[in-house]
């Protein structure tokens, strides 16, 4: 996911930005999946 890659826009606060994940983490990977944009 790229968003805002070149930061043409800054961001002046990241309190706004909030996403749900799942993550599974082991010794030699990690996925990340099911991702859903949300309000913190």
């Amino acid at each position: 996911l790229a968003v805002n890659p070149e930061f043409k826009i800054g961001e002046i606060t990241y309190e706004n930005n909030a996403a749900s994940c799942q993550l599974l983490y082991t010794e030699s990977y990690a996925i990340v999946r099911d991702c859903s944009i949300g309000r913190p």
